[in-house]
């Protein structure tokens, strides 16, 4: 699913996450005390929908660090905008 998302939206997703995400999930499947194959059968019969989310939540992410908006006074100028970390790809909740 996370390839047909990647390929859907145009994004990078960093490979190095792949073993975190992977612990993270197995963690929370753990604790739901659901069977794989219940777990599998949900997703399964809920892809659609649960890429359709991630599609939507991607969409509503900025383009661009200037689309952020700053109080009144407190915007950043073009030297500060440089020292701003820029995330070039999206990992962090993409499903």
């Amino acid at each position: 699913m996370l390839e047909e998302l990647i390929a859907t939206v145009g994004v990078e997703v960093e490979t190095e996450y792949a073993e975190v995400f992977a612990r993270l999930d197995s963690a929370k499947i753990e604790r739901t005390e659901f069977e794989a194959e219940e777990l599998m059968a949900v997703f399964i019969g809920n892809m659609d929908a649960i890429k359709q989310y991630s599609i939507n939540k991607f969409n509503v992410i900025p383009d661009d660090e200037d689309d952020e908006e700053y109080p009144v006074g407190a915007a950043p100028t073009g030297d500060e905008k440089s020292k701003t970390l820029s995330v070039g790809k999206y990992s962090q909740g993409f499903y």
